[in-house]
């Protein structure tokens, strides 16, 4: 019997993108059935946790969260674990990679804020017309910082812990390619220091050790489930340590053929997974 569903956020359970509504009635309604009937949800997401609370809203019940590839462990209303990067080692790569014309954006996420993004030579006018687009993006984007002074800041503060960064090499198909380019070329150079994953678009660094299957592990001792009990959902490269980890894995059908061939079951929707829940009782 599945007792929890760990799911991707963007990509799989916001797929697609409802700017307004947020998330589709059709995953809505199946989950919300499944946290009535008393089993968990856990979103298990690359993003930062203040989305955790907008998700309680749309749900209207305590949702747990896994935050920034498995950074964070936001568990029964609470930060139960935090593991941050040294700032000294991002701070390096990211001062190396200044000149990189392929990365577009720097992403930061810490304790202090949702996001801070960098733009790598992006001209004003690109600037502008970014900012403008992450407006209209409503209630699909999170908050955010623009620009290199608000990394500067978090650089130069004692209290601030990093919990992610993330090399953005653009929009589309050949930015994927891109990225995938670039993700074995960063493993190479600095698989040593950091945890590394290719997603989609960009390259993400979290501390060494850190990723959402070790994350998730914790999250379902402490609510003493087996690993048979449990399902995963997600669409990329972070995901990955969920699909090897758990044999109920499920790929959304529009990922990369890569990532499809590593989980068990490919869907279409979150929503799919209920067909499956009764072959596990």
């Amino acid at each position: 019997m599945i007792k929890l569903i760990a799911t991707d956020l963007d990509g799989t359970l916001l797929y697609p993108k409802k700017k307004i509504l947020l998330i589709n009635k059709l995953n809505k309604k199946f989950l919300s059935k499944y946290t009535k009937d008393g089993n968990h949800l856990v979103l298990v997401s690359g993003r930062n946790i203040p989305i955790a609370k907008r998700m309680e809203r749309k749900f209207q019940s305590r949702v747990d969260m896994i935050g920034c590839n498995g950074s964070i462990i936001y568990l029964n209303n609470e930060i139960i674990f935090e593991d941050s990067l040294d700032k000294e080692k991002i701070k390096n790569l990211y001062e190396e990679n200044l000149l990189n014309e392929n990365i577009g954006q720097w992403i930061f996420m810490t304790n202090h804020h949702n996001m801070i993004i960098v733009p790598n030579g992006m001209n004003t006018l690109i600037k502008v017309c970014y900012r403008i687009g992450m407006m209209f993006q409503f209630r699909y984007h999170g908050s955010f910082k623009f620009g290199k002074r608000f990394l500067k800041k978090e650089f130069a503060k004692e209290d601030t812990k990093i919990y992610k960064a993330m090399a953005i090499y653009g929009l589309g198909k050949k930015a994927c390619k891109r990225a995938r380019i670039a993700y074995d070329d960063f493993i190479q150079k600095n698989g040593n220091e950091f945890e590394i994953m290719w997603s989609n678009e960009s390259v993400e660094f979290m501390n060494k050790g850190v990723n959402k299957a070790t994350a998730l592990n914790s999250i379902i001792n402490n609510y003493q489930i087996e690993k048979n009990e449990v399902a995963v959902v997600g669409d990329s490269g972070n995901d990955l340590p969920m699909f090897e980890s758990f044999e109920n894995s499920f790929v959304m059908s529009h990922a990369n053929d890569e990532i499809k061939q590593k989980a068990n079951t490919i869907i279409d929707g979150v929503y799919d997974i209920e067909k499956y829940l009764d072959e596990n009782d």
